[in-house]
């Protein structure tokens, strides 16, 4: 995605007809509060080109579980 010049890659965007979600997959949580800015940043720039509510959510794909972090 490109916004305010920057360009970003988002692991995967779910538009749907009146809102979208953006789901950042990490392998860590090591730098968690680096993953949350993250996707406030992606949240940011899509819900500004596309004027929908915008929803994030972060997939940490640990060696033992999966564990969900929404970011509404």
């Amino acid at each position: 995605i490109s916004f305010n010049g920057e360009m970003r890659q988002i692991d995967l965007l779910l538009e749907y007809e009146k809102s979208n979600l953006v789901v950042e997959y990490k392998s860590s949580k090591k730098f968690h509060e680096k993953h949350k800015a993250q996707v406030k940043e992606y949240k940011n720039a899509v819900r500004s080109i596309t004027s929908k509510r915008t929803e994030g959510i972060i997939v940490y794909l640990l060696e033992e579980k999966i564990e969900l972090l929404n970011l509404s």
